[in-house]
């Protein structure tokens, strides 16, 4: 498991340091972010309203319950508390999908 990178991407394996993913994602990507900007602002509107939508239609339903768990329980859980929980979950999903650690074709929610 120790050269899952390298055998299958060709990359050095970023485990044991921290954060280690991240700076190999930047690392790799870095030629491609100004374009990836220049693309983002040559297309303007086709792809702010597509994110902000999906952006609204994804925390709208978190702050709305977590308003309603933060009558419930009296202010003890807030929407604060279920954004979070919810984007912990994201990054949760993100690290055993994308990071080798497991065979992600079987895990569900993963694409195939």
């Amino acid at each position: 498991m120790g050269n899952f990178w390298q055998n299958r991407l060709g990359w050095d394996d970023p485990r044991g340091r921290p954060f280690g993913d991240l700076a190999l994602d930047v690392k790799n990507r870095f030629p491609y972010y100004l374009d990836d900007w220049r693309c983002a602002w040559k297309y303007g509107i086709r792809i702010l309203a597509p994110s902000t939508y999906v952006f609204f239609t994804s925390i709208l339903p978190a702050v709305s319950f977590g308003e309603q768990l933060a009558q419930n329980t009296e202010g003890e859980l807030t929407a604060v508390h279920v954004v979070f929980a919810g984007a912990l979950g994201g990054i949760i999903q993100v690290r055993n999908c994308f990071d080798g650690l497991a065979d992600w074709k079987d895990i569900p929610g993963c694409p195939a």
